[in-house]
């Protein structure tokens, strides 16, 4: 009988055991989140960098083979009822994924940061990030120095207020 009260206390783990192995987990899972998050928005954000790309050459196939831009008319390429059909008009040229990623005329992203004037007046990147999110698209070239403001068949990010850089912290605009 002896042998098995021994055995008894001497199988499982005490409550101080299991408190420490928990209070481990729990500051190892606080210090390891949110370098997950900010991974996992990057790679949202990529994904939709990467669509962007495949938007352009579909867009620019469109054109070859049919002869006319996607978006026929650029004074309006900023209207987001003009955007959705021209996207409507290149779905043909992209992967069946894409329509299902586009049936809004945005595409869900990982995380956006504002614009702020850091040291000595220069526009950067917050460090904050939002993370989740949509952003849409524009046939108007965002850098408003350039003598082409678009010709209906590239397209650009357009960011809204508050959403000018992506997680990383480089601008949308510069897609």
């Amino acid at each position: 009988m002896s042998k098995n009260r021994e055995r008894k206390k001497e199988s499982g783990f005490t409550l101080v055991e299991l408190v420490v192995a928990i209070a481990i987990i729990g500051i190892l899972s606080t210090l390891i989140t949110p370098k997950v998050r900010e991974q996992l928005a990057k790679g949202r954000d990529m994904r939709g960098i990467s669509l962007l790309g495949a938007m352009r050459t579909a867009s620019e196939l469109y054109y070859i083979e049919k002869g006319t831009a996607p978006l026929d008319d650029i004074t309006n390429g900023d209207n987001p009822v003009n955007i959705k059909a021209a996207i409507d008009n290149i779905l043909e040229y992209l992967d069946p994924k894409a329509e299902t990623m586009l049936k809004t005329g945005k595409i869900e992203i990982g995380g956006t940061r504002k614009e702020v004037t850091g040291g000595g007046g220069v526009e950067e990147a917050s460090k904050e990030i939002t993370f989740g999110g949509e952003i849409g698209f524009t046939f108007i070239n965002p850098d408003s120095a350039a003598t082409n403001n678009g010709d209906g068949v590239y397209i650009w990010f357009s960011s809204d207020v508050g959403k000018e850089y992506d997680s990383s912290g480089k601008k949308w605009s510069s897609y």
